[in-house]
């Protein structure tokens, strides 16, 4: 295994193509599967050691089977959102799959990690400030570099201009004899 594999490594995908739905067969009710997923998801938070602070959204994936059940937890970075989240089957609300934020799988923690940092959503108002002065930074040393490359490009384009102009009216000066 190479060094990056091992810094970086990630779940592998977990949510196999779910059977079709069968007749007679009916999805969980929202509420029941609301219901289910938040004890499933309160089971996770005891057996791997975070809190719940508040729950986020639940998604039903029709093309996969399942409910998306996602909170803001201690393993969340971020101050705004919540990446904790579970997947339960739509017919039997069986935990299929959890996912981390951080803590579980490395590779997952710098991905946090860095959409965390890019998006400001770390380290408060502050952070925010200062990524907000550093994007118009770039955005004025890009406009004044643009601004001095045309201005030179004038400058240029000026100078063998009056040549070719000078040549023609000093040939029309001269008479033929």
């Amino acid at each position: 295994m190479k060094f990056a594999d091992r810094l970086l490594d990630y779940p592998r995908p977990s949510l196999a193509a779910r059977p079709l739905p069968v007749e007679g067969r009916k999805p969980l009710e929202w509420e029941e599967a609301q219901s289910i997923a938040s004890r499933r998801m309160a089971e996770q938070a005891k057996a791997l050691n975070f809190t719940i602070e508040r729950p986020i959204a639940l998604y039903h994936l029709r093309e996969k089977g399942v409910f998306n059940y996602r909170v803001r937890s201690s393993l969340d970075i971020g101050e705004k959102y919540g990446a904790t989240g579970i997947d339960i089957d739509v017919y039997t609300g069986e935990l299929l799959n959890v996912s981390l934020p951080t803590g579980g799988h490395s590779g997952v923690t710098v991905s946090t990690w860095l959409a965390e940092l890019h998006s400001a959503n770390v380290f408060g108002p502050a952070y925010q400030v200062v990524v907000s002065l550093f994007g118009v930074t770039v955005a004025a040393l890009s406009a004044s570099g643009v601004y001095i490359w045309w201005k030179k490009r004038g400058a240029r384009g000026a100078l063998h201009a009056p040549k070719t102009n000078r040549r023609r009216s000093a040939m029309s000066d001269v008479t033929p004899s």
